[in-house]
């Protein structure tokens, strides 16, 4: 590719950025004004102990006092027209969040998604944000990659022109055409250590092309995880129980009688040292999975109960866990030392 082709690549990605922008301005402003919205609230905490069966069924009553509706039967549905369809208990499958198909995933994924985090954590003004099926590289309102689990392969979604690195020995495929990656439209999938290194040349290019500085210090966070089950990950809220068939087939979410139980993977023990007057800041997600059981089953047991109404969503952020319905927060979740603490609005 010659410089001339390069340039005109260059400015055709630029009109084609702009015209993103135009398109989701307005999207943009209004999703600003809701999240200020909601971060203006300021919650008062509710337990700041750990928490007894009976102040957390107290936890459990006041939950069920922000919703005026009814809690919804798990096996049952109801349409407009008044008639009941029930739902065959035995029929169901399981949807593993990103979180969960990493916990399970083996050594090799592990380490090729710390190589990957670790290298965006190396530059200034990065953050991570963690959704159900995918985590996103972030600065300001731009989002710079997408990494998410498929089978058993980690993939990768990149803030670059795929026409640009056509014929160049770079492998990858052209995701433009879904508009979940119109942002990130190049997908490679990260097989051996020669496409992590690639990977790493091209977030390089995003970086010096977006003028973000390399921090004095490389992060070197390590994210190897103990192995969990379904039944494990599902008390914790990592994984979904859906009952019935799904409506189209994803290869992570196969009904139950065509799942092979995977083998426990070995408990990994990483050793480093910690330079003297320096200490490091776990997220939400860290502790949460080295808590204890009765922690993480309180917190499997309070996120089910709000999801279980209609319309709570729920977001991870590094420091806690936020429930909300519309623009109102209903519920954070933090961890302090060994202790699952609740705010309510």
């Amino acid at each position: 590719m010659t410089k001339e082709e390069r340039r005109a690549l260059k400015a055709e990605r630029k009109a084609e950025k702009e015209r993103r922008k135009a398109e989701k301005k307005a999207e943009k402003e209004r999703r600003k004004a809701s999240a200020m919205l909601v971060d203006q609230q300021e919650p008062t905490i509710l337990h700041d102990e750990t928490p007894t069966d009976e102040t957390f069924q107290e936890i459990v009553e006041q939950v069920d006092a922000l919703s005026h509706k009814e809690e919804e039967k798990p096996v049952e549905e109801e349409k407009a027209t008044g008639k009941k369809l029930f739902i065959n208990e035995s029929e169901f499958y399981y949807s593993r969040s990103f979180q969960a198909k990493l916990i399970q995933s083996g050594d090799e994924v592990q380490e090729k998604y710390e190589i990957i985090r670790n290298h965006f954590m190396s530059y200034k003004g990065i953050k991570l944000r963690t959704s159900f099926s995918n985590e996103t590289f972030y600065k300001g309102r731009k989002p710079y990659a997408y990494i998410l689990i498929k089978g058993k392969t980690l993939n990768l979604y990149l803030a670059l022109n795929p026409k640009e690195f056509e014929g160049t020995k770079y492998h990858f495929e052209d995701a433009s055409g879904t508009k979940k990656y119109e942002d990130v439209p190049m997908r490679l999938k990260l097989k051996s250590n020669l496409s992590v290194k690639y990977a790493l040349e091209l977030i390089d290019m995003i970086m010096i092309d977006e003028g973000i500085e390399a921090l004095d210090t490389k992060a070197n966070e390590s994210y190897r995880f103990k192995y969990k089950t379904d039944e494990q990950l599902l008390e914790i809220g990592l994984v979904k129980k859906i009952f019935g068939k799904p409506s189209v087939k994803d290869e992570d979410d196969i009904p139950l009688e065509e799942q092979v139980e995977a083998e426990p993977a070995e408990a990994i023990t990483v050793n480093f040292e910690v330079e003297e007057g320096k200490s490091y800041s776990r997220s939400f997600e860290a502790k949460l999975i080295q808590a204890e059981d009765d922690l993480q089953r309180r917190y499997g047991e309070i996120k089910n109960h709000l999801l279980s109404y209609d319309g709570v969503k729920s977001r991870i952020s590094w420091a806690h866990e936020v429930f909300w319905k519309g623009r109102e927060k209903l519920v954070h979740l933090v961890i302090k030392g060994k202790t699952l603490n609740v705010y309510l609005a």
